[in-house]
């Protein structure tokens, strides 16, 4: 009787590795990144409207509150948008000239989650947009 291989299965943690650092950080470092740029959002884009790309649309939201998110070092940004979508999956969050990875989840009532890692200083992840490319050019 010949045995099968059997494949590795997918680690549930797998998927988190959008919030992998390139290199370890102390657990108390990154939480208190993630509280510090949490409360400069908040006082940059209270009251204000930040848009995010999903599936190739800009989507306008109003800001509702920014909170740490559910590991270490990541936080989120939520959003009220005038739509029914549903949005599930990667996107770019806009914050200022800063175009920020996350992931985006819909709630109830028009709310949006945008799940990123709070990114050091330098913000190496970030992407910057267009226009900001041109000029290097």
């Amino acid at each position: 009787m010949m045995k099968r291989s059997r494949t590795k299965l997918p680690s549930r943690l797998d998927g988190l590795s959008i919030f992998a650092g390139a290199k370890p950080e102390s657990y108390d470092a990154v939480v208190e990144r993630a509280q510090e740029r949490i409360r400069q959002i908040k006082e940059t884009y209270g009251n204000q409207h930040l848009t995010f790309e999903y599936n190739n649309e800009v989507i306008r939201g109003e800001f509702v509150d920014a909170v740490e998110g559910d590991f270490p070092g990541t936080l989120m940004v939520v959003l009220r948008i005038r739509s029914s979508r549903i949005c599930s999956g990667p996107c770019f969050l806009r914050l200022g000239d800063e175009r920020v990875s996350g992931i985006v989840v819909t709630a109830r009532g028009g709310i949006v989650g945008i799940t990123s890692k709070a990114l050091p200083q330098q913000r190496e992840a970030s992407v910057p947009h267009e226009h900001s490319l041109q000029r290097c050019a």
